[in-house]
């Protein structure tokens, strides 16, 4: 005899739905009745609802870059959360830190979903250790 699962859901200040003891399908349209009914807030049926709940939501990206200067052949470590906006503004002299180095060129960036590990980072690449690293990541640009 095979297993059926049973969707319910669990609310947090009710208790759970009770399932009809005769009913054999995952989904039943009957459930979804008593749901609006008990939930009038629930107006998705619970197929709808699942796909809703599992529907994977784009992640916003922090980023760490390297730019290099044309002018010095200098490094410029930052962040941001918008990379390609950020490396027009520091072209464009918008960023008091980079205006006078122009032209800078994006040699190097890492993306990350979480904002304190690009900070982190960020602030590694800053150190001696962080840079003898990072030298020896684009060692082969840098030839």
């Amino acid at each position: 005899m095979s297993k059926k699962f049973y969707f319910r859901f669990y609310p947090l200040h009710h208790e759970p739905l009770p399932r009809e003891a005769g009913s054999g399908s995952w989904h039943s349209h009957e459930t979804d009745r008593v749901v609006s009914a008990l939930y009038p807030s629930r107006h998705l049926c619970r197929s709808e609802w699942y796909r809703a709940k599992t529907k994977k939501m784009p992640i916003q990206f922090h980023y760490v870059y390297v730019l290099r200067s044309l002018k010095d052949g200098l490094f410029y470590i930052g962040y941001s959360d918008d990379l390609k906006t950020r490396v027009k503004d520091h072209n464009a002299g918008k960023s008091v830190s980079t205006k006078n180095r122009r032209p800078l060129e994006l040699i190097f960036y890492e993306a990350f979903p979480s904002k304190a590990d690009a900070l982190r980072r960020e602030a590694y690449f800053k150190t001696t250790k962080g840079k003898v690293t990072l030298r020896q990541i684009l060692r082969e640009y840098l030839v």
